[in-house]
């Protein structure tokens, strides 16, 4: 069995020995199969990339799925409620509903007349006690 010198030799004395056509015939398929290397390596990372992608699409279409889901019971729930509810039970969720708006129509005003809410006011005012 030849050593690794003495191979190395025989390599770089068959490589000088060589004609220039096989040199160029040589660098070509070197080169053809670096491209087909590429080549395969684009194919692979486009591969997985497609793979990420649809796994990315099916997860959004189960979560708009599932929302939509939640949407119709809510329509359910709710008109199961409207048809069962009398009219003075409606004047008062109504009454209800305006109640809220209002309170959070207040809160905003306080918030832009006097620069704090009533919540922040309360907070600011329990520190300054502390002090």
């Amino acid at each position: 069995m030849p050593s690794k010198k003495s191979a190395k030799r025989s390599l770089s004395e068959e490589i000088q020995n060589e004609s220039s056509e096989d040199r160029q015939s040589r660098l070509v398929y070197v080169r053809e199969r670096t491209i087909e290397e590429s080549k395969s390596e684009k194919q692979s990372r486009l591969e997985k990339e497609i793979i990420r992608l649809s796994k990315l699409q099916t997860e959004q279409r189960q979560i708009s799925e599932q929302s939509e889901r939640k949407r119709q019971r809510k329509r359910v729930l709710y008109q199961r409620v409207k048809a069962t509810e009398t009219p003075e039970k409606h004047e008062r969720r109504l009454e209800q509903k305006r109640v809220y708006m209002s309170r959070q129509r207040n809160v905003t005003l306080n918030v832009i007349v006097h620069g704090r809410s009533e919540v922040e006011r309360q907070k600011h005012q329990k520190n300054v006690k502390e002090d």
